[in-house]
């Protein structure tokens, strides 16, 4: 239902304002409450005279909320009878009726915390207790509910009160000191002096008549001297023992319902993946007389020995240089002119092992101003034995690199 639609106004005009007193925040809020007998409808209008908040609920909702708030069991496929419609008839009857100004000073009102609507407020009383969840209804439409409901009333009650006899007689000093006796007593405290003048059975009840009078035709509310108190009874919901009794209890330890359950504190299952195994080498001497007709390399230890003439170090640590047949050959730096057969190996392990150590003391000689190091090879793999071959052809590069080191000096590494 829309808060400014004809149905809704018809509904607050001849309702009174009801105020309470927020004691967190020292806050006067006034409160309009409605409900209808038709659709079981209720809603309430709430405002601190600069913004508007207001809730409409329908009857199935109205049902669910007041079993909720008063811990009636809530069963969704009861039946819906001439008793449930009449209980809800009354039970809504009552809830605006706690929201006059005669009924509301036995309920304590409290503004809560809320994560569903704008404001929430708790009304609570002997007989039964409830909550609203109103929404803001934006500045544009709460200027305009404002000023038809709460400001042209008090107009022209002001003017009723100036015209009247009584302050028409009042000379001008004694009209003055009554004027700034009323502002200092509302600048010192506006909530409780909002609350005394709108609380006067006779000031709300004439602000309500008069409201009615200019938006509606007939019907209007009579001006009270005296609150009217009304005896708040509300009725259970019906079968409400039997519903309640009727109530499944919740699933009992060992039953097949209490153990199929998701347990947030069980261990989580890890799978770990298997690194992938490398085949084996295998020892021996016969992969140091193939490792010259294998395509690539198997072993780091004879990638430092077989840099190009122009190469540095720091390269051949990045990319893996040919096979050393390959790499003689095309240098030309070979003894011999023809293919040489799978040469022996050496018949002891001294030579190959002190074949390194040279290739590592003659590059810092011939290049001393390379920043990089060179990396060792990795200590778990075994060096192939060397031939005696290939010792003579590592020594060649020792001597043309110290033939070429004026070309290094000027930054032109290639």
């Amino acid at each position: 239902m829309d808060l400014l639609s004809d149905d809704f106004q018809n509904l607050l005009y001849t309702k009174e304002w009801a105020v309470k007193v927020d004691a967190s925040q020292s806050q006067p809020y006034l409160i309009k409450s409605f409900s209808s007998k038709t659709d079981t409808s209720c809603g309430v209008v709430i405002t601190d005279t600069k913004s508007v908040w207001t809730e409409v609920l329908p009857g199935q909702h109205f049902a669910r909320r007041w079993r909720k708030c008063n811990s009636f069991p809530l069963v969704s496929d009861a039946p819906f009878d001439l008793a449930e419609n009449d209980w809800r008839a009354h039970n809504a009857e009552v809830l605006a009726n706690a929201h006059t100004p005669g009924c509301i000073q036995d309920f304590d009102f409290e503004i809560v915390e809320t994560k569903f609507s704008d404001l929430a407020c708790t009304i609570e009383g002997a007989s039964f207790q409830w909550r609203w969840e109103t929404n803001y209804i934006g500045h544009r439409q709460s200027a305009e509910f404002i000023s038809k409901h709460l400001i042209l009333p008090l107009i022209s009650l002001s003017n009723l009160a100036f015209i009247s006899p009584g302050l028409a007689n009042m000379t001008d000093d004694d009209v003055e000191k009554s004027v700034d006796k009323l502002a200092r007593t509302s600048k010192r405290t506006p909530d409780i002096y909002i609350k005394n003048v709108l609380s006067k059975p006779k000031i709300s009840s004439t602000l309500a008549r008069l409201n009615a009078a200019v938006n509606l035709p007939n019907g209007f509310p009579p001006v009270k001297s005296e609150y009217d108190t009304t005896e708040l009874q509300p009725l259970p919901p019906p079968n409400a023992d039997e519903v309640r009794n009727a109530t499944p209890d919740a699933p009992q330890k060992g039953s097949p319902m209490a153990d199929v359950r998701f347990n947030p504190n069980a261990p989580a299952i890890h799978v770990e993946a298997s690194a992938p195994t490398l085949p084996s080498e295998k020892p021996g001497s016969s992969k140091a007389g193939t490792k010259a007709e294998s395509p690539l390399p198997d072993l780091p230890p004879a990638i430092p020995g077989q840099d190009s003439d122009t190469e540095d170090e720091d390269s051949d640590d990045a990319l893996p240089p040919p096979p050393p047949s390959k790499a003689v050959d095309s240098k030309g730096k070979s003894k011999a002119s023809t293919p040489v057969p799978v040469a022996k190996p050496s018949p002891s392990p001294a030579p190959p092992k002190r074949a390194p150590p040279r290739r590592r003391t003659a590059a810092p000689s011939s290049s001393s101003d390379e920043s990089s190091p060179v990396q060792k090879p990795p200590s778990k793999k075994t060096k192939p034995p060397v031939s005696s071959e290939d010792s003579d052809s590592d020594k060649a590069p020792v001597v043309k690199k110290g033939t070429r080191q004026p070309l290094k000096r000027g930054g032109k590494r290639f």
